[in-house]
């Protein structure tokens, strides 16, 4: 039997094809809405506590009516009940996307919202049991803007749709997102931390990135093992193409080690070792 996934929509549980949303939500129409992304094992939300905070940060970056309820509790029991509809049982990716109810035009009228939560199956147990190293070239195409809502995932990511199809294109697995000033900001889809001398470097935020929940983690893992970073660099492509490596961050595929970028290849000692570190810490 084909099981018919359902979401949750405002605490209620619907199956996919059942029309809730009209062509006036403020997501579809402006990109009014503001998601995380979390990695599922079993009954673990991992970093769920973390992702909520980012939340709340950004719902509050965007004026957003932050509902009373709304806290780990809450979205963890929505979140399992909606896995166990779905049967997935063993690993998970979720999304909770919280958009502005609808009303006005570029200027809201009604600060209230409504949220949607979706799964899906993951291929793998763990995300360590993947061990593909990464082609990466510089995006031509688009760059990051700092300002006070670059740091959030929200729906207006028509920068990262256009890398995507960039890197897609050209036979990569990712790729670099330059900031307006030309530094390294980030990856189509994770944090970057560059090695050098045994030292680690990941781009400031001023630099347009995502404050990712999984770059928090391993700059606290590192600092925690008395491993140097420095989380506010301001890197240029020349200093990836000179470093010893380089790895990239993000709530699902947690490290992933670079293999190539550009014509420059590297080593993986201490990204194997920080991989180890984060296994050990964390799951």
């Amino acid at each position: 039997m084909i099981l018919r996934p359902q979401y949750c929509y405002n605490g209620y549980y619907y199956f996919y094809g059942d029309k809730k949303f009209s062509t006036h939500n403020r997501a579809f129409r402006y990109g009014d809405a503001i998601f995380e992304t979390v990695y599922v094992r079993y009954t673990e939300c991992i970093a769920l506590e973390e992702h909520i905070k980012r939340l709340h940060d950004g719902m509050r970056a965007m004026y957003m009516e932050i509902p009373d309820d709304f806290n780990y509790r809450f979205f963890r029991r929505k979140i399992i009940r909606l896995l166990n509809k779905n049967h997935h049982i063993k690993t998970a990716r979720v999304r909770i996307e919280v958009f502005r109810n609808n009303g006005g035009l570029y200027t809201p009228t009604d600060d209230s919202v409504s949220f949607v939560i979706e799964s899906e199956p993951l291929d793998l147990l763990s995300p360590f049991e993947n061990t593909h190293r990464l082609k990466l070239d510089v995006c031509p195409s688009v760059v990051n803007v700092y300002s006070s809502l670059s740091e959030f995932k929200t729906s207006s990511s028509l920068r990262y749709t256009v890398a995507g199809k960039w890197k897609t294109i050209n036979k990569l697995d990712d790729c670099i997102i330059l900031s307006e000033k030309g530094e390294v900001s980030e990856t189509m889809c994770s944090n970057v931390f560059m090695v050098k001398d045994e030292k680690c470097y990941t781009p400031s935020l001023k630099c347009g990135c995502i404050n990712g929940i999984m770059r928090n983690l391993v700059v606290n893992l590192l600092r925690k093992n008395d491993i140097y970073i420095d989380d506010d660099a301001h890197l240029t492509v020349r200093d990836l193409e000179e470093a010893d490596e380089i790895f990239i961050t993000n709530s699902i595929s947690w490290i992933q080690v670079v293999n190539v970028f550009k014509s420059s290849r590297y080593y993986s000692a201490l990204s194997k070792r920080i991989k180890k570190l984060f296994k050990e810490q964390y799951f």
